[in-house]
């Protein structure tokens, strides 16, 4: 291995010499994308005497990921197998790359003489980064991907070396021992899988991906090669374990745990199973523990607990809240890493909020904390030391609109159905405007549909809707985990089948017009055209469908030609006998007609068998019952209320602090009916940058900063002096009402606010709310001016915490206003 990689690095000298980095990091990077072999481990160690870092391409990479990836790292070279597939595939980077196959390099190694010496100072020199040795980076491996597309991280050469001694000092190699290379070159475990048992002159096989994916020829493979160390994904640790009778192995060390404890049949002998916890970013496994009998790892595994134990060297884990305060013992909180191990961050994007500067040291060698998203624990064990247990996975939990979805309960829920054989549930855009929760479902029978199973999860999930679609079989990856990535390429390709139409069962001459009305339907409702498909033949609200995005559907179809009344939309009993109303089209709805109904609620006219009188807020309206419906439609629902803490005792309590403010804004409104009883409510203040502080009730006291902080920046951004300005501050109607009514109350209570404004000489009526469908209603209909937009999770408030922090990167809080 040394003669061959010398002379390997000899050739390639030549060859790059004239090249020049063109990548933000200096870095100078050479790649290669091989099948398994000791070819690659050859390359690595020639690129690394060059003083150059190594990135390995899966065989598999397709035309898109390698422009991606290319793009970013900007590597000077690639070298590739002389295989006609691959070779066109990076035809789409030769203009970023020069290109070189493997062919070349061994016929070039051959025809050298006298090339076993290593290369010389010299040699090294003319590849040279302008970057100091300390600063240089050993190797580009890359992200699971399990949040989006894999991001390219920047191993450094002392994360490596880290890993490695602490590796063999904690399990020194043997002289019969032997190894396997099990991991993908691209990934982060495969660092410590090459270079410890090679720097320790340990016997390493190199396992073919086919044999590495079945865990029956893996097993196989172990007993034919009598490898005695091997690292594996907790899909294989179940087989390997009934298994360990038949094999020579001495010792299992699995150093990345990617899910649950798996069931396996007790063995009747046990060898060492290391279990250990890390990601990419930090040159894979940080922390380790040892299972030294079948009793303890039947222990926790039974109770659904991992333990991956204490930090290797030079490593530091905290738990912290989502303050960032370090937890107490046995409280659950985020990962964060320390020390060696963390990498210098990623290629082609900014590295933060990961990668920030460590606030609980001042050593330099612990200046960057990794931030993992994973959630743990730290107990005390029987012998009084602590231990830290694994939780979950950060994409396991989907934050929408303030409310945490567990995707692993939810993959149970459909497994239960018993029509599902196999499932996996993953955020699709996760952090994004558009992010849904898709399920890919493998079926136990033809006949089964993703309807079905759609429309059994949505009442399990109290009508939560998840987007199932189905696939012939789960994909996995060389490391054994399963390729989402693979899966959202299925799902965009299910998204995108135009022959699915046919299903709707429609005639040619209405499929154009449902190709044109129900993509509208999906962006409001945030699902797939082929989920609009599949339900085609369900309500509209279960769907997803409520109250408020009602009105801001029946306007993207007004503004696309199809026009149906608030009416007839509420009444259709499915989205085709919606679709075919708003097809025909009702002479009297056209989309300038939706103010009409605003001035029939106004008038008191009957609408759909209802009336409603609106009436100035005042001291006799009976607060009690006012505090109690706009604190339901608050409290429970609210992003801000969820992500910030606030219970219904503390927002009630707000409301009666606050009460008098609201009677004598005199712009106040509530709704009776026919009966007299108040169904609904819009609670405005006059606003005073002294806006009234709130004593105690401390997350209650976030919202007001918060909107507070919105509205003085609209203000600033509006500029000019404005005497009196009203602030709309909450709506609320009571729980029986009909969704349509909830549509239209709200629209015309805000009118009634702004003729009552105008009446009181206010200058400026500001509308602040965190909710999409109410944005949606100003921005659409009532004509409302938006102004400032503020993201939820990165406002700081006074006390320099962050509040709402749990949100998801996408929810935002937004003031409108209106000028008169």
């Amino acid at each position: 291995m040394e003669n061959l990689s010398n002379r390997a690095a000899h050739v390639l000298c030549p060859e790059l010499e004239n090249l020049i980095t063109s990548n933000t990091e200096n870095d100078i990077i050479i790649g290669f994308c091989l099948f398994p072999s000791r070819t690659t481990l050859i390359l690595i160690l020639a690129i690394l005497k060059l003083g150059s870092a190594y990135i390995s391409f899966d065989v598999s990479t397709s035309s898109e990921m390698l422009l991606r990836y290319v793009g970013s790292t900007r590597p000077i070279a690639i070298i590739i197998e002389d295989d006609a597939d691959i070779a066109s595939r990076f035809e789409s980077v030769a203009k970023v790359t020069k290109l070189l196959t493997i062919n070349i390099i061994y016929s070039l190694m051959g025809d050298l003489q006298n090339s076993d010496l290593p290369l010389t100072a010299s040699q090294v020199n003319q590849l040279q980064s302008r970057l100091q040795l300390s600063e240089r980076i050993a190797a580009i491996v890359f992200t699971s991907g399990t949040s989006g597309y894999p991001r390219c991280v920047r191993l450094s050469h002392r994360s490596i070396i880290n890993s490695v001694r602490w590796y063999s000092f904690a399990f020194p190699f043997k002289e019969n021992d032997v190894s396997c290379l099990s991991a993908s070159a691209d990934s982060a475990n495969s660092v410590l899988e090459i270079f410890a048992p090679l720097t320790h002159g340990t016997c390493l096989v190199i396992l073919p991906r086919d044999r590495v994916l079945n865990s029956a020829d893996l097993v196989e493979s172990i007993a034919l090669h009598k490898i005695t160390r091997v690292t594996l994904q907790p899909v294989h640790i179940a087989l390997l374990l009934t298994c360990l009778e038949t094999l020579p192995v001495d010792r299992i060390s699995s150093l990345k745990y990617g899910g649950e404890g798996e069931g396996y049949k007790k063995p009747d002998s046990f060898c060492s199973l290391v279990v250990t916890y890390g990601t990419a970013e930090v040159t894979g496994g940080v922390t380790y523990h040892i299972y030294k009998n079948a009793e303890d790892l039947d222990e926790d595994t039974g109770q659904k607990k991992c333990c991956i134990g204490l930090p290797i060297w030079n490593t530091i884990v905290y738990i912290v809240d989502n303050q960032q305060k370090i937890v107490d013992l046995n409280t659950r909180g985020e990962i964060c890493i320390a020390g060696f191990p963390v990498s210098a961050g990623f290629y082609g994007s900014d590295s933060g909020p990961k990668f920030l500067t460590n606030p609980y040291t001042s050593s330099e060698s612990y200046d960057i904390l990794y931030r993992t998203g994973d959630y743990g624990r730290m107990i005390l064990g029987l012998d009084g030391k602590p231990r830290l247990f694994f939780d979950k996975r950060h994409e396991v939990e989907v934050n929408i609109h303030g409310k945490i979805y567990d995707l692993d309960k939810i993959a149970s829920i459909i497994l239960n159905m018993n029509i599902v054989q196999d499932c996996i549930v993953m955020c699709y855009h996760p952090d994004r405007v558009d992010q849904r929760i898709i399920a890919a479902c493998v079926l136990s029978q033809p006949k089964v549909s993703p309807f079905q199973i759609g429309s059994k999860l949505s009442k399990a999930l109290n009508n939560f809707v998840v987007e199932v679609f189905p696939i012939e079989k789960l994909p996995f990856q060389a490391n054994g985990r399963i390729d989402k990535q693979s899966i959202l390429k299925q799902y965009q390709a299910y998204r995108n089948d135009a022959s699915r139409w046919k299903l709707l069962r429609l005639p040619s001459s209405k499929i154009q017009a449902a190709k044109e009305a129900l993509p509208p339907i999906a962006k409001v409702l945030n699902v797939s055209v082929n989920h609009l498909i599949d339900h085609f033949h369900s309500s509209f609200y279960s769907l997803g469908g409520d109250s408020l995005n009602t009105l801001s559907t029946i306007h993207q179809l007004c503004q696309r030609g199809y026009y149906i009344s608030v009416e007839d939309f509420i009444k259709s009993p499915t989205l085709k006998a919606i679709f075919e109303k708003a097809l025909t089209g009702h002479d009297k709805m056209k989309s300038a007609k939706i103010k009409f109904l605003i001035w029939q609620y106004n008038s008191g006219e009957d609408f759909a068998g209802s009336s409603f009188n609106f009436e100035t807020l005042k001291f006799q309206h009976g607060k009690e019952d006012i505090s109690k419906m706009i604190t339901s439609a608050y409290a429970t629902k609210s992003v801000l209320c969820l992500c910030g803490g606030v219970s219904s005792i503390d927002f009630k309590s707000y409301l009666a602090s606050t009460w008098d403010l609201f009677l004598t804004s005199g712009a106040s409104v509530v709704a009776l009916d026919n009966s007299k009883q108040i169904v609904a409510a819009i609670l405005c203040q006059e606003f005073h940058p002294k806006l009234k502080k709130v004593r105690g009730l401390m997350q209650m006291r976030y919202i007001i900063e918060l909107q507070k902080f919105c509205i003085l920046r609209a203000l600033h951004q509006i500029g000019g002096e404005r005497n009196k300005i009203l602030f709309v501050q909450f709506f609320g109607t009571v729980a029986e009402l009909k969704p349509y009514e909830n549509v239209i109350l709200l629209m015309a209570m805000v009118k009634e606010v702004l003729e009552r404004a105008k009446t009181l000489d206010y200058d400026l009526v500001l509308l602040v709310s965190e909710n999409p469908a109410v944005s949606s209603i100003c921005e659409d209909t009532v004509k409302y001016s938006p102004l400032e937009k503020t993201q939820l999770n990165n406002f700081v408030a006074n006390d320099r915490s962050m509040p709402f922090q749990s949100a998801g990167s996408h929810e935002s809080i937004s003031v409108y206003c209106h000028y008169f």
